[in-house]
């Protein structure tokens, strides 16, 4: 059975909801990605960033993993670019490594629920929550609500 690298960095580091969803995926290790950050838009996402480092796990996956995660992910067309997330080829010592990245959205602040998945998955991984209670300082004070005029009837 051919596998797949894949790296984690929000919700599916938990690897209790990543056994429902993908219960052939294998966790590998805790791992770092340089050169990027941590932001969330409601939901998780890393963008390039000099001078910061992403907390993440990789995971070894099958094609079924794939497929469960590319729809988890709102992930649409054959080529794995259209819609909310889409697929991101990284290089880990040599070999192919999948991740996602949002295709659109502004920051801001991930509900309750969710931000306690990753921290659960922070520490099935062994990772430092310092990165993820940056980043989520960071949506709250990037997060504006668009100025609209209100109408009343």
């Amino acid at each position: 059975m051919e596998r797949t690298l894949y790296f984690a960095y929000g919700s599916n580091l938990n690897k209790e909801q990543m056994a429902r969803r993908c219960p052939t995926a294998i966790p590998v290790q805790a791992l770092k990605l340089p050169r990027h950050r941590l932001v969330f838009r409601g939901v998780a996402d890393i963008i390039p960033a000099k001078g910061f480092t992403v907390f993440g796990g990789l995971w070894s996956s099958t094609e079924a993993d794939l497929v469960a995660l590319d729809r988890y992910e709102g992930v649409r067309g054959r080529d794995g670019r259209g819609g909310l997330y889409r697929r991101v080829w990284l290089d880990y010592k040599g070999q192919p490594c999948l991740t996602y990245r949002m295709n659109y959205g502004s920051f801001g602040e991930p509900s309750a629920a969710y931000l306690e998945t990753i921290r659960e998955g922070y520490a099935n991984f062994g990772l430092c929550e310092s990165s993820l209670e940056a980043a989520v300082e960071h949506a709250m004070r990037e997060f504006t609500i668009p100025n609209r005029e209100l109408s009343f009837l």
